[in-house]
């Protein structure tokens, strides 16, 4: 049986037929560079470029890298990065991308290239999870488009820094850019979340809110920020979703809201983008309520509620507590209020009734002792009665002593003056002994009997005798003959 035979009947001109060629022959022409290039692309090459880039900011593994099904296609298999860690208490977080598959258009982008425009298209494999998007690159444009389906939350870059907490769950995202110019500051577009059955913390990370006020004297206590650093056990999110819309560059928290057993919250506020985006604000407000439930099951995280002003708390039962810092590494203030204002000024709202107030107070700090030393009871001296205690602030008349006492400082070097130079002063000895063999200085005592020279003395020995101790002369004293360093009267 003969095949059926398939005719055009093609009225081309001499003209027309050349054309036809010429365009046939080019068409064949780009295809076989294209279907080449795709073969003999160096992917190893590419792999290696992609671990210079990317080992600015991760320990970086790549399996491997090579072509896809359609020329332009790219894959890279096994991807692995490890954080560094830049606190001492982080811990590393590693992302691993089973498969990442990139799309770079049936010409590798070399036309887009030329006209300064690059698209691509992404799809990424990162355990259970999902993501794809599109990423279009110009002068004057950047626009990406991404959706997430079950992205494993300890897989994104940088959460968990930002929230201070651990998170795991399944996230489904669906997000638009737009950065005119290139800056963050202009961005336009929308971000939409859920998560079901997410969580965060995991019973070993700790949350520091952050309030570190400052005592009577200007000095910031430790006792307090210690006290409301508190390990946080993992706590479900329930169903949890947030929807913000950005516009000149400003992103408006329009639904920000998770609800479990465990309790709820809210976040209200918006996302200032600068540029660059790690300087981005977050000037927020989250309210929080934890269930009677959790405070049962985790008594010491549910104490969070002592170190909370009660002006903070609200009708019913909930705490308001305001954001402040960057995006990047977010922070809670519980001694200000959303809105402005601190909780500790006095004209502030006082604290609901039904529980007492439970913010700790600040150990009491000493007061400074004032200048001149510390102040004793002359009743308590020996020797020295409340007539012979001269005014604040005066020197007063010389001490007439009634009994025995210690000569002193000038005792000693009066004693020292009347030695026959065969034995060091004692108080010179004293002050060696505490000095210690190697601090001795210019006035280290040399071999045989060679004395001080001046230098390592204390500088009250170079003082006039009458004025060494502040008790007035001692031509009217009489020292001992074995220079014990007692007065007699």
């Amino acid at each position: 049986m003969a095949l059926p035979q398939l005719r055009l009947n093609l009225n081309l001109s001499r003209r027309q037929k050349l054309a036809v060629k010429i365009a046939g022959y080019t068409l064949l022409a780009i295809a076989t560079f294209l279907i080449a290039l795709h073969i003999a692309f160096p992917y190893d090459r590419l792999r290696g470029k992609a671990i210079e880039v990317l080992s600015a900011k991760y320990d970086v593994t790549i399996a491997s890298a090579g072509r896809g099904l359609l020329p332009g296609q790219i894959v890279f298999e096994k991807i692995v990065l490890r954080s560094r860690p830049t606190q001492p208490d982080e811990k590393p977080t590693e992302i691993i991308i089973d498969r990442l598959e990139l799309d770079l258009g049936l010409d590798f982008n070399i036309l887009g290239a030329i006209r300064r425009k690059v698209a691509i298209d992404f799809e990424a494999e990162l355990g259970a999870g999902e993501i794809e998007g599109e990423l279009d690159l110009s002068k004057s444009l950047v626009e990406v488009k991404v959706a997430t389906q079950s992205l494993p939350l300890e897989t994104v870059p940088g959460l968990a820094t930002a929230v201070g907490l651990p998170m795991t769950g399944g996230l489904d995202a669906d997000m638009e850019l737009r950065l005119p110019g290139g800056k963050w500051k202009n961005a336009e577009g929308y971000i939409d979340l859920e998560c079901d059955g997410c969580t965060i913390g995991d019973g070993v990370a700790k949350l520091t809110l952050n309030s570190r006020r400052k005592s009577r004297r200007g000095r910031t206590s430790a006792w307090d920020a210690d006290a409301r650093s508190i390990t946080v056990p993992r706590l479900s999110l329930g169903a949890a979703a947030a929807e913000i819309d950005i516009s000149s560059g400003v992103g408006k928290i329009e639904k920000f809201e998770a609800a479990s057993q465990d309790g709820w919250l809210k976040i209200t506020g918006q996302i200032e983008f600068q540029d660059p985006f790690s300087n981005s604000l977050f000037p927020g407000c989250m309210q929080f309520k934890l269930s009677d439930d959790l405070k049962k099951r985790e008594p010491n995280f549910g104490n969070i509620e002592y170190g909370i002003s009660e002006k903070l708390r609200q009708g019913d039962g909930s705490y308001s507590i305001p954001t402040r810092g960057k995006l990047t590494a977010i922070k809670w203030n519980p001694r200000a209020r959303c809105g402005g204002g601190s909780t500790d000024d006095d004209d502030g709202p006082p604290a609901l009734a039904g529980r007492p107030a439970l913010t700790p107070e600040e150990p009491e700090e000493p007061d400074e002792p004032a200048p001149g030393g510390t102040e004793v009871d002359p009743a308590s001296v020996p020797g020295v009665s409340n007539a012979e205690v001269p005014p604040p602030g005066g020197s007063g008349p010389a001490l007439t002593p009634t009994t025995p006492r210690d000569g002193g400082a000038g005792a000693a070097a009066a004693a020292a003056e009347r030695s026959d130079g065969d034995e060091p002063a004692r108080e010179v000895e004293d002050r060696d002994d505490e000095r210690g063999d190697g601090e001795r200085g210019d006035g280290e005592r040399g071999d045989g009997d060679e004395r001080y020279e001046d230098d390592g003395r204390d500088e009250r020995d170079d003082r006039d005798p009458e004025d060494r101790d502040g008790r007035g002369t001692m031509e009217d004293e009489e020292l001992p003959e074995d220079g014990s360093g007692v007065v007699v009267d």
